[in-house]
This record gives structure tokens, sequence and C-alpha cells, in this order.
């Protein structure tokens, strides 16, 4: 503050000569403790009625900033040639009620503890500080006890004070002050007073009256409220003797208590406590009565008579009683004697020589504001430093206690994630056996250190488990593990982080029993990675020894002109065709979607007209569409009898085509299977289905067709279908009876049940190939037996489509009717 007859704070930043009666000798008085939650007062307002002025005022108005910090409020009285300190702290209730609420609705670094712990620290320190400059200390409680957590809090500030002696004498260097004050570090050892803001005692005093009734009542509470004074101040002293806080000889103590005269004060009266609340209340209660609903005629004038007497006395001011001082009288007492002769707390036989010395105004503020610079300031002392750190270790007795305990406890919760581990374990198991080792830290942990060892165990657990006991976290294309420690493929690029991994594929030992693609030889199939591992790599292995000699139709396969070409959603398209009325209807064709549900695997081999489709990796026959990773859109566009799978991408302009398979135009060569009768009579039955279909009357086309739809169970065992759960028996006699009218004219289901393991666990067989011969010219080879091998593992864009774990789910799988087909020819020749 700027001018020096109001309240400031310190470090004092104004003209020491600008102080009134800066030559006068002065008394410090320093108020400490803990204080109510009021905001309209302080634990200091008590010394308001003692300066008669408004001096020390609540925190109402203070800004939040300002409650927030540990503050020194300072007031010279140069009247009474006294100094005022108030220490205000965390333990002022207000004040860390509004620290709580800021830490709550604001995001902080910091939590409560640790804050906490940062403000008792500087809390020590500054009593350390008070301590060194102070005469007479009031230690101030809102109970009517002595709270016994000072104990440990003054035994600390003691140590740590004699270890700063040296350091503080330092400071002193240069003042002009005794050699008792520069040895000592300070003026003298302070009296401490305790003030108590409640009693215990439930019966007000009342006014002194005349009569001897009222002498020996008033007398009787009198004699109370000295006894409460005299007994608190006993336990006091027994309990600062014997934890040797204070000594026979003031000089060696941290502070020291007077022999004959009273250092406790209990504030009996609600009106000594600058509450406007309180004394708004207690003005209600005097001067206002509630009349009784009895009180009616005649006897309401009594009534009323008796009532206003006992509210005109009541109303009148207390009349103080005899022995009970007030805190003025209290507190100078002290005073009085401090800049008279000066205190002289020692007892015993030995009387030694007190040390006490009042500085001059002006002196006392140059030596207070050294001192707070070294205790409070921002320079650190290298020396002081050390001690410091002893302090701020002494005071965290529950950090400590913490630490050591989780301490303890850290090796058993490791050893609990450790216990029953496989040689290799993927992330999923190790963050249960960390959830175990959590459970088990946290039953024995206690304390404020809890959080720091949890991170230590979980970074102790990770290094355990990246130790090499890493699983590879790959998922096969069905949903297993690869079972390797943690690696890199074979094709994988060399890199920092992988430089010390092992190299190798990825396996899970699970295996399957598999055909080659024409079905002739059979070998284990290990569980795929990907989508080439599961359709193309197994089958490309059997080519040599098997399959590779026979005739091949290479299908085309979409191949983007940009690597940014993605799969993306079907579009509705529209199909027009003028009917016979010569009218244009739109006709829709409908959503062509890939997933479960809708899961189809038509493949037209010509049903409208156009040429023929095979089904193959990223290849969309008619009714069909498999989404592929390298193209954004697939639709199949119709018009007419001509048919085009289109590609779009919203990368380019133009439009992507997938060619059809051309039809085979060489000439049919000899084979030793066509039978000549065989021919004669395809092409007789041909000319009969031309002529019958060229008149108005419709029949039946019959043809002599092999045709065959081909199951496979993991365990290798193969049947074949005629129609949708219709396994085909084989008499002894190698005939089949059943028809293929099924088979050609209903949806067949992708899993049918092998007959062959339901004594077992009950695998289901997978449609995997279609078989198809005829002796007739087609676009294939005549005379010759055609297999078209499906999928292994159907892939979209959100995955793989697996086999459905629930039965209900098993009919959403099926190839739609329609895969097979024919064409007249005859008409072309």
């Amino acid at each position: 503050m700027s001018a020096p007859m109001d309240i400031f704070q310190f470090p004092l930043d104004f003209d020491f000569q600008s102080l009134p009666n800066k030559d006068n000798k002065v008394c410090v008085v320093s108020v400490i403790g803990k204080g109510r939650h009021n905001p309209f007062a302080s634990k200091a307002s008590v010394f308001n009625p003692v300066l008669d002025k408004d001096v020390f005022k609540g925190l109402l108005n203070v800004p939040e900033e300002l409650i927030q910090q540990d503050a020194i409020e300072c007031f010279y009285d140069a009247e009474s040639q006294v100094v005022y300190l108030h220490h205000t702290c965390m333990y002022d209730t207000y004040r860390l009620a509004v620290q709580c609420q800021r830490l709550i609705n604001q995001d902080v670094d910091q939590d409560f503890f640790n804050m906490w712990q940062k403000e008792e620290y500087r809390h020590a320190k500054t009593l350390l500080w008070l301590f060194s400059i102070s005469h007479i200390i009031i230690l101030s409680h809102p109970g009517s006890s002595f709270d016994v957590s000072y104990v440990r809090l003054f035994r600390t500030i003691d140590t740590i004070r004699l270890k700063l002696l040296h350091s503080i004498t330092e400071q002193l260097h240069g003042f002009p002050i005794s050699k008792d004050w520069y040895h000592s570090g300070r003026p003298c050892s302070p009296r401490v007073l305790f003030m108590f803001e409640s009693t215990t005692l439930t019966k007000k005093t009342e006014p002194v009256e005349t009569g001897a009734i009222s002498k020996n009542k008033t007398a009787t509470k009198f004699s109370v409220e000295k006894k409460l004074v005299h007994a608190i101040e006993d336990q006091i002293y027994r309990i600062l003797r014997k934890s040797r806080i204070i000594t026979n000889i003031s000089n060696n103590s941290l502070f020291a208590v007077p022999a004959n005269q009273e250092f406790v004060y209990i504030h009996t009266k609600k009106e000594e406590i600058s509450d406007p609340v309180s004394f708004y209340l207690q003005q209600l209660r005097m001067n206002n009565s509630i009349e009784s609903p009895r009180s009616r005629g005649y006897q309401s004038n009594r009534h009323s008579s008796q009532s206003g007497s006992e509210t005109r006395s009541s109303s009148l001011p207390t009349a103080p009683v005899p022995g009970n001082s007030t805190f003025k009288e209290f507190l100078f007492q002290h005073v009085e004697l401090a800049l008279g002769r000066g205190f002289d707390d020692n007892v015993g036989r030995n009387p030694v020589t007190p040390v006490f010395e009042v500085p001059t105004c002006e002196l006392w503020c140059m030596i207070a504001n050294r001192l707070y610079d070294f205790f409070l300031g921002e320079r650190i002392n290298a020396k002081a430093q050390a001690h410091f750190n002893t302090l701020k270790s002494l005071l965290e007795t529950d950090i400590r206690f913490s630490e050591n305990r989780c301490n303890k406890v850290l090796p058993v919760a490791e050893a609990a994630y450790q216990e029953g581990l496989p040689t290799h374990y993927v992330t999923n198991f190790h963050l249960n056996k960390l959830q175990q080792a959590h459970r088990v830290f946290h039953q024995f942990a206690r304390g404020p250190a809890t959080e720091k060892y949890l991170v230590q165990l979980d970074e102790a657990c990770e290094k355990f488990w990246k130790n090499g006991r890493q699983l590879c976290e790959e998922i096969s294309v069905t949903g297993n593990h690869c079972i390797n420690p943690l690696h890199r493929l074979p094709d994988e690029p060399e890199l920092d982080s992988n430089r010390h991994l092992p190299v190798m594929p990825h396996t899970n030992q699970l295996k399957t029993r598999a055909a080659c693609n024409c079905g002739r030889k059979q070998a284990d199939k290990d569980d795929p990675f990907d989508h080439k591992a599961a359709n193309y790599d197994f089958y490309a292995g059997l080519e040599e020894s098997c399959c590779g000699k026979l005739e091949h139709v290479d299908l085309p396969s979409f191949k983007p002109s940009t690597a940014e070409a993605r799969a993306a959603q079907i579009k509705k398209i529209e199909r027009t065709h003028k009917n016979s009325q010569g009218d244009t209807p739109t006709v829709k064709s409908g959503d062509i979607v890939s997933g479960m549900a809708n899961l189809s695997l038509a493949l037209s081999l010509g049903q409208s007209g156009g040429s023929d489709y095979s089904h193959h990796e990223g290849i969309s026959p008619n009714n069909f569409v498999t989404t592929s990773p390298h193209a954004e859109a697939v639709e199949e566009v119709a018009s007419g009898d001509s048919h085009q799978i289109v590609s779009t991408s919203p990368t380019e302009e133009t439009t992507e085509k997938l060619e059809k398979v051309e039809e085979l135009k060489e000439e049919e060569p000899e084979e030793p299977e066509a039978e000549h009768q065989e021919e004669a009579a395809l092409e007789t039955a041909s000319r009969k289905g031309k002529q019958k279909k060229s008149s108005k009357d419709t029949a039946e086309v019959n043809l002599r067709i092999y045709l065959g739809n081909e199951y496979e169970c993991p365990r290798g065992h193969r049947f074949f279908c005629s129609g949708p759960e219709k396994i085909i028996k084989v008499s002894s006699t190698s005939s089949v009876k059943d028809n293929a009218n099924k088979l050609v004219n209903l949806d067949m289901p992708l899993y049918c049940a092998c007959p062959h393991c339901r004594s077992s666990k009950g695998f289901l067989g997978q449609l995997m190939r279609l078989y198809c011969s005829n002796t007739r010219r087609t676009k294939l080879s005549p005379s010759a037996l055609w297999v078209i091998r499906l999928p292994h593992i159907y892939l979209g864009d959100q995955g793989a489509y697996l086999m459905p774990t629930e039965s209900q789910h098993l009919s959403q799988c099926r190839m739609m009717k329609g895969v097979f087909g024919y064409k007249d020819v005859t008409q072309e020749s």
C-alpha cells in the first residue's frame, strides 16, 4: 500500500522514513492459526475493537487471485506503539473453500493434495519468519479445545530454526542490534497466547443484580468460566512441556508461555466477533418478542406490560462481570509488559537472564523485510536450501508413509502379474493381467503416492511383456491369432523400429483339408492371413503337381489406372426395353448389395443371350457383385441383350470398363470321347427345338448335360447336391438317379451339412466347385469336363464374410438360381 497508515502487506515497498513516530519502540503482535468460514471477518478482526476502527476485514470483496495467495497483512498503530501482523493461509476456512471451488471449476494441473503440500510448506516457512520477528503470537482457533496437531508442527519448526540459526545471523549482520539478538537470531523468545472463538459453556452470563441470591449466582458463573480457562491452560502447558516444546529456559525454546499471567482467552460473547449477520440477528432477537395467542381481552395489557418490561431489561447494555476481562484487557497486559521491562518466562531454581529487545519501528521494518526475503523470497540461499528441503521432508509424513507402503507393495503386485504367464501373449491378455496386478496393488497401497507407484507398476509390467514376450497381434481372415512371437514379414521393409524382430510369416498351426482347382489332389491348407493366401496362393502351389497341364480360361480382372481407386456403394440402375405394344416402360433391377444378408453367388452363363460369365476373384458376373479394393464403384449396365461391367472412380472423369470373355471362334478339335450318334441326336433335337421355337407354341427343350455343385468340408470330405439340402447318393452300380431340375431352378445354399461328419462335431461343407460337361459346340472346349472353383473366403469392404455361427443365418448365404443356362445356336447357323 502506498500510505503507511493503511493496512499493507509484506514485503514492504514504501519509504520507512515516512512512518509516523519511526523512532518509537514497537511491540510486534502476530495472529496465526485457523479461521472460521466467514467472508465478513477474519481471525484478526478481534483487533478491530482494540483499535476502535475497522482495519482487518473479511475476504468478501477481495479478488479471487489474492484470496488464493498466502499473505501477511500488517498494520502499525503508532499511538499504542504496536505492529499487528495477520497471517492468512489455507488454514482459514473461507480461503480454503475458495481454493477448492477453483479446483472444481477449472482444469488445473495439480490435485488438492499436491496443492495442500505446497501450502503447508509455505505456511511452515512463514511461521519460522514470524517466530523470528514477533514479541507476542496469538494462536487463534475456531473451536473450544487445543489442536494437538500443532505439536508436531512446532517441533518441526524448532528443529529447522536451530539448523538455520547460522544463516539467520548472517542476514542480521550490519544491523544495529544487540549481541544477544544477533546470536539468537530473534529479539526474544515470543510469548504465545491461545484464543478460542467458541466455548463449551451453554449458559449465558447474566448481568449483576442486587441481593444475596444474585451475587451467589453470579459468583458461581464467574468461577465456572475461570475454571474452564485455567483447566485449558493447565492442559496446554502439560502437552507443551511433555513434548519439550517449552522448557525451563525460554531462550532455548521456540516460544514461551507466561507463568503468572493468563495466556488463554475464550470468546463467550458472539458480539465480540465482527460478523454483521450475527449482529443483526442478535438485534432482532433482543428487540422483538413473539405475542402468545392466549393473550386476549383484559389479559393482553398485563401480558404486554410484562413482555415490555422483559424486552427493555434485555435491551439494556450488559454490565461486565467482575473478573471477566475483555480481549483488549487480556492482550494489553502482555503488550504493556513488553514495552516495559520485557518478558521473563524462565522458571527453575537457577534463573537465566532472558533475551529480550524492543526495536524501533524503522529498524524492525528493515529487519523484517530482510528476513522475509530470506525465508519467503524468490532468491534461493544455497546454504539454507538443504535445511528447507529437510523441512519439506519432515512435513510430508503422509507422503513418506505412502512411499514406504507403496514401495513395499510394488514387488507383490509385479509378482501377481508374472504369475501363470505363457511364453508369449497378446495385448488383451497383458491388459487383463495388468488389471489383476492393479487389484493386488490397491488392496495394500495407501496414501498420495499410490498414483505415482501405479505408473511404475504399469511401466514395469509393460517392460516385462515387451522383453521378448509379445505375441504377434495379426489376426487371420477367419479370426484366429498368429502364434509366432512379434516378428516382421519376409517382404516387409526393414526399419529402425523392427530391425530387432525375427523374420517369419504368419501362422497359427490351424490347418484344414482342401483340394486343388480341379479337385483331383488334396493337401493341408494353412489358415490364411490375407485374401490372396486364402483364394490364390494355396491353389497356385498345387498347380504344378496337378492342374498345370489342364486347359485354362483366363478370366478378366479389374485393373484400375490409378492407385487411389477404391470400392464404393452400388447404386440403383434402371433397365429399359420396348414391349410388344411399343411402349418403353421402366423396370427397376433393384439394389445390388454386397453383404452377408444378400450374399449372391449367381454365376450367369449366358442367361440373357450375352456371352458366358465365370466367377473369379475381382470379377463381377451378371446378378453377382463383389466389391474390389481397387474400384470406386462396380455397376451392371444392361441395355438390350448386351452387358458390360462398368467401374467408376471419383478421381477421374473417364469411365473404365471391364471387358467380357470373348467367345471362342476356333474349330472344335476331334475328341475320342465324342460319339457321332450323340452329335446327330443333338442336331436333330436342336432342329426340332428351332422349329418349335419359331412357331407360336412353346415346348420344353431336352438337353443331355452333366452338372454338379460340389461341397467341401474343413476335413476334406467332398459331396454333391442335386438341390437344397439334397445330397446325391451313388448306387453300387455308380449310377445317379437324381435329376438337375432343382439344381438349375432353385437357389443353392452356400453351406450344407457334411454327411461324413454328423457323428462328430458336425462340420458344414462349403460350395467350392461347379462342374459342367456336354458334347455340343460351345465356347468351351467340347467333350470335356469344365470346373469353376469358387472362392474359399469372400472378402468385402467390411472384412471377410465368414460362415455364420447361428443356424438361422445360414439360409441367407446362397447361390442364386440362373447360374446354368443354355443358348440356342441353331438359329445362328
